[in-house]
């Protein structure tokens, strides 16, 4: 969007910057917060679930497949957590005419990011559909159970750290039981990269200003 298009090899692999700011924010988390403990929560002794995708949500059949996994699962098996998004709740209403109340299936108001990252960082394992909290979990050591048919993230699911599901009930109890069950490997590959990204992009953003107007600013941003 600066007007030239870009010259051969400008392209600069530089790793997830969602992993910086993963990782931050659970560095920063020292304790579970007061949001946890009210909803009665022992870290490593809960499930964290969200599930938004049109493509569950809008599909009677494979919602119902989805929440009676939740409900099973929440009563034999560890509490669940489910931030649930405005569009879950209208379907659920609009096809079964509630929302489920369930013992141990905690059904909260939407969270914000800095609560989605605690609620996955004290987890035993994520359930998800969301594409950004399959590599959350992953930054984070926890094993995500993706509640989809195919995922972006094929690599996780090729290591092993990742099982898709679908939205069939015995498979989700099937998959989430394993995880809950498997010790997160000792020696895990580095995926999306290891290193603090956004300097590296700052820095190529920076090069390549300065190459093609000519313009030093990037002794400027360092001065700053």
């Amino acid at each position: 969007g600066i007007g030239k298009a870009p010259r051969q090899g400008a392209v600069l692999l530089v790793g997830d910057v969602m992993r910086d700011i993963a990782v931050a924010t659970a560095a920063e988390i020292k304790e579970p917060s007061e949001f946890l403990t009210k909803l009665g929560l022992e870290p490593g002794r809960y499930l964290y679930a969200t599930v938004h995708r049109s493509e569950n949500t809008d599909d009677p059949t494979r919602l119902e497949g989805i929440f009676s996994a939740l409900s099973e699962l929440a009563g034999s098996l560890m509490p669940i957590v489910l931030p649930l998004h405005p569009r879950t709740r209208k379907m659920l209403k609009t096809y079964f005419h509630s929302v489920p109340r369930v013992e141990n299936l905690h059904l909260v108001d939407p969270v914000s990011y800095r609560q989605s990252i605690e609620l996955a960082k004290y987890s035993a394992a994520v359930m998800t559909d969301s594409g950004g909290l399959q590599k959350e979990a992953y930054y984070l050591r926890k094993y995500c159970v993706t509640l989809r048919d195919e995922t972006e993230w094929v690599q996780l699911v090729n290591a092993g750290l990742n099982r898709l599901s679908g939205v069939s009930k015995e498979s989700i109890i099937r998959n989430v039981r394993e995880a809950v069950a498997t010790a997160w490997p000792r020696h895990v590959p580095q995926l999306y990269g290891g290193n603090v990204v956004a300097p590296f992009v700052v820095e190529g953003i920076l090069n390549e200003l300065d190459r093609i107007y000519g313009v030093k600013v990037k002794n400027y941003y360092r001065s700053e």
